[in-house]
């Protein structure tokens, strides 16, 4: 009975029609909607971050920003050293790497940073990752794993760009495919930011031991998707990479 309710929103696709059985099909233009890492970071504290921890919490203020994200880095750091030691990268106790905040599996584990792991990274592996993959993820080797085809571009949508990528996508349908209709309009649609704390100016939230642990953490997205290290600039670079080829 519940799938009758959504089932006006069902839209059926013959097999050989299906996107995620035949992904390494030919004439397929593939595209990525992307974000600026400085954003994506802020987003996550505003939308997942700030409302499960409180005021009266460790790194519950938008003043933790900045500590948050080199906690963030050390995280990982931590995960990736116990990786190379032989263990699985499970949480454990971070009491002695990340002083003052509280156990790993109340800070971060896997499902935190399936969420917040480098774009580049999730569009190469795209899977939910449980806790014993997290060392394929954090040493950067599964580029191996199920994602788009080798070799094959990604269109990039950025969020801060949307009408030149748009554009750009459009003259790419005509001219390789013969699809010259417009596009429909992208949705602007974020149901949980409408309620997020907002957060400072990027010139007050970001200090400078945070802007270079985030460009250290998602330096595949800063170089492959176009975005430059500053974080009151939003928009890619004019040089920006119009695909990512993987």
């Amino acid at each position: 009975m519940a799938l009758v309710a959504f089932a006006p929103r069902f839209v059926g696709l013959p097999p050989h029609l299906s996107p995620t059985c035949c992904w390494p099909g030919s004439r397929r233009l593939r595209v990525a909607v992307v974000r600026n890492p400085f954003r994506r970071l802020a987003s996550f504290f505003a939308n997942v971050w700030l409302p499960n921890r409180g005021p009266g919490r460790s790194l519950g203020t938008w003043a933790a920003f900045g500590p948050w994200v080199v906690q963030l880095w050390r995280w990982r750091s931590e995960r990736q050293r116990r990786c190379r030691l032989g263990g699985t990268g499970a949480p454990g106790s971070d009491a002695r790497v990340l002083p003052g905040v509280p156990p790993a599996a109340e800070f971060l584990n896997a499902w935190f940073w399936h969420h917040l792991r480098p774009q580049v990274e999730a569009i190469r592996s795209p899977q939910l990752l449980p806790e014993a993959e997290l060392c394929e993820s954090l040493g950067g080797a599964n580029g191996s794993r199920a994602g788009a085809a080798p070799g094959a571009p990604l269109h990039l949508l950025r969020v801060e760009d949307l009408g030149a990528d748009l554009g750009r996508l459009e003259r790419t349908l005509c001219t390789e495919f013969a699809h010259c209709a417009r596009l429909p309009p992208f949705p602007r649609t974020n149901e949980a930011g409408a309620s997020a704390p907002a957060a400072p100016p990027a010139a007050a939230l970001w200090g400078a031991a945070a802007v270079r642990h985030a460009v250290d953490l998602y330096r595949a997205d800063f170089d492959g998707l176009g975005y430059g290290r500053e974080p009151s600039e939003a928009r890619p670079l004019p040089s920006a990479p119009s695909v990512l080829r993987l």
